[in-house]
């Protein structure tokens, strides 16, 4: 079984693609469904959760193109210059792509481009953090069941009737139902037209900023991307200005989502810490992107005891 390089190459695509499908599924269907939410309570005196409920000014789909459409297409074109750069060098290619770890695919007889395999690892690599970023941050929002700062404005919390009833946070007219405001209250039930079901859901998830977490590992990914592609001095402006502007695409998406009132700062710093952390293991660790940085030796001077007081080899990166 799988003898010839063709089924190899088959066989991993398949792999690949079914470890990813099965990521995202349980990211995105499985543990949403299953993992029920923590029941937090409240304190009446947390003004935290007295803020207006605000729609978010960013949509799924806003979040859908800025951590899938435009990464992939900066991968893309990133991918297509770089190909064509060593195209215009191609009494060196072979050297420099053993010099870089690429490795040659063959399918079918068919010499795969550089160019598609490259694109196909980096991307496959992308989705595969992104996957891991989501279900880390879903998984956290249903242990840890942090109530968003608009929860009192959505919920609209009563005491149980073996409490009293009514308003949780109210004066009611029994003593005992006044001490119990006074504390920890976690005998209560939400108001049933306060809100719809789905954004009461959404209310007991507010740690980590699941919106936070994702942009930022997206940005932070292509950050270190474009660190180590447009490594050529003569791209430095140019790299310095895109990593730049991605930062500040992220930092604006947690500006809204505090402007607003969807999450509280805590969250917003445990959303953009998980998302860099993740995108720091899959670009170091996983695709190890900065392999492919070419050093050069460079030999010792004549004067090198005179001046450094020893003889050494000083390894200076040579881009191309």
């Amino acid at each position: 079984m799988c003898k010839t390089p063709s089924s190899r190459l088959l066989l991993r695509l398949i792999i690949d693609v079914v470890i990813l499908i099965a990521l995202c599924c349980v990211a995105l269907i499985a543990l949403p469904k299953l993992l029920p939410t923590t029941r937090r309570g409240f304190f009446c005196s947390d003004t935290t959760l007295r803020y207006p409920y605000t729609a978010s000014l960013l949509s799924r789909v806003h979040i859908t193109i800025a951590v899938i459409a435009l990464p992939a297409a900066i991968m893309l074109v990133v991918e297509m210059l770089w190909a064509a750069l060593r195209a215009s060098h191609k009494t060196e290619t072979t050297a420099r792509t053993k010099r870089a770890g690429v490795q040659q695919f063959v399918f079918v007889g068919v010499n795969i481009p550089t160019f598609v395999s490259e694109c196909y690892k980096i991307v496959g690599i992308y989705f595969f953090g992104l996957a891991l970023v989501l279900i880390a941050a879903r998984a956290t929002k249903n242990f840890v069941g942090r109530l968003r700062p608009y929860f009192f404005d959505v919920c609209q919390p009563q005491l149980l009737e073996t409490l009293g009833g009514g308003l949780a946070c109210e004066h009611l007219d029994t003593p005992y139902a006044q001490n119990i405001t006074r504390g920890y209250i976690e005998d209560y039930e939400c108001y049933e037209l306060a809100a719809s079901a789905e954004l009461l859901s959404m209310a007991r998830q507010s740690f980590p900023s699941s919106y936070t977490a994702t942009v930022f590992y997206a940005m932070c990914f292509i950050v270190f991307y474009l660190q180590a592609r447009l490594a050529a001095r003569a791209l430095l402006v140019l790299r310095t200005l895109l990593q730049f502007g991605l930062l500040i695409l992220a930092a604006l998406v947690a500006i809204e989502r505090f402007y607003t009132h969807q999450n509280h700062s805590t969250d917003l710093l445990a959303g953009a810490a998980l998302g860099f952390f993740v995108a720091a293991f899959t670009t170091v660790a996983v695709a190890d992107v900065f392999k492919s940085l070419p050093v050069k030796k460079r030999k010792p001077r004549d004067d090198a005891t005179r001046i450094y007081g020893y003889y050494g080899v000083n390894r200076i990166a040579k881009y191309y």
